[in-house]
């Protein structure tokens, strides 16, 4: 059989592959072989069942508390057999997390072809964000085949001499949004019971994320402080906050915000009922990089709760603005400044990170260059 191995084990991973998992399956030019490293446990389960994606191999090494070097050292150790077994044609990782990380290795050490989906992000500074920027920066001279959202992603590449088998396909988190919001709103797929009660569509309300390192206890703290400090100067304005259930911090966000009126603390969402908030929503807070490409596509703009991004496309084309949460003050006057005067209104039809195709595109490549 021409199998794939898809090495995946976070959320956001799960999500952007999924189309491309989709396709090769109808398609079936390729097998693709989904490795489940288990990174993330009940958010990547929640992924998987929205997409109907079951893995084929099961390692679900991560374990509590567990460090970013530990993980990686059990995952290289249960990679190597597990690989020598399967005998994929190729290995196929997105993004910059330890999995893809060490999906890479295992592949460069097997002497098996490794594309990487979403190549090419850049901040050029290693502290933002901490690991991912160093993955993807070494991750770019293990793979053989490039796949970069957008041309100043390849830009990057080149910067970094690497210059082969580079494409500019779009993301896929353009086809995943697509294809939820159809599943949503034509196909009246469930959300999650908490969603539906809120009824997302009849309120005035910001959304919220938050769950890099860099903003771990202080920042986390203002952020906090700038949420209510909004919800009291202006009183007909709630906040939609699905908090990430690293215990570090749920467990903060629950003492910092509890009992706060118009401030709804959701556990962590299916993909089908976040894409509805974010429709919905006025704007969005986020740490996330995902969400600076999901959010164009509703024309909504980002408050970046980090000093640094990869994705400059929505800094340059106005879509976006960082504001670091080490500045509160400086939050709080361009959070209210948004709601006084909404900047939704300039963007434009196109999103900036693809048309919806990268999933097609990505599978005829690799259908020419594995079949």
């Amino acid at each position: 059989m021409k199998t794939v191995a898809f090495i995946l084990g976070t959320r956001p991973e799960i999500i952007k592959l999924a189309p491309l998992i989709l396709m090769l399956e109808r398609t079936k030019v390729l097998t693709p072989a989904v490795i489940f490293t288990g990174q993330h446990q009940t958010m990547a389960r929640q992924a998987f069942d929205t997409f109907g994606i079951t893995p084929r191999i099961d390692l679900s090494i991560a374990r509590s508390n567990q460090s970013q070097t530990t993980f990686l050292g059990s995952l290289l150790q249960t990679l190597e057999p597990t690989l020598e077994q399967l005998r994929p044609l190729g290995i196929v990782v997105q993004g910059d997390t330890t999995t893809a990380f060490g999906g890479a290795i295992a592949g460069f050490q097997l002497k098996i072809p490794c594309a990487h989906v979403e190549a090419g992000l850049r901040t050029y500074d290693t502290d933002s964000p901490f690991p991912e920027e160093m993955n993807r920066t070494l991750l770019a001279h293990l793979a053989q085949y490039h796949f970069c959202p957008t041309p100043n992603a390849k830009s990057n590449l080149q910067r970094q001499g690497v210059t082969k088998n580079v494409y500019v396909t779009g993301s896929l988190v353009v086809d995943a949004a697509r294809l939820i919001e159809q599943r949503v709103f034509t196909e009246k797929s469930s959300l999650d019971p908490l969603v539906r009660e809120l009824k997302p569509e009849t309120r005035n309300y910001i959304l919220v994320t938050a769950h890099r390192l860099e903003n771990f206890d202080q920042g986390l703290k203002n952020l906090c402080s700038v949420l209510t400090r909004l919800t009291e100067a202006h009183p007909d304005l709630e906040v939609v906050f699905p908090v990430h259930p690293n215990p570090n911090i749920r467990d903060l966000i629950s003492r910092e915000l509890k009992r706060r009126d118009r401030i709804h603390i959701l556990p962590a969402l299916d993909y089908a009922s976040f894409i509805t908030l974010l429709k919905h929503c006025r704007f969005v807070i986020s740490d996330s990089g995902g969400v600076q490409e999901e959010a164009p596509i509703f024309k909504k703009r980002v408050f970046i709760a980090r000093r640094s991004t990869e994705r400059q496309e929505s800094i340059e084309k106005d879509l976006a603005e960082l504001t670091p949460l080490d500045n509160p003050d400086r939050l709080f006057e361009k959070l209210s400044e948004e709601l006084k005067n909404p900047s939704s209104a300039g963007f434009p039809d196109k999103s900036p990170y693809g048309d919806g195709t990268a999933a097609k595109q990505i599978a005829y490549i690799l259908g020419k260059e594995w079949s």
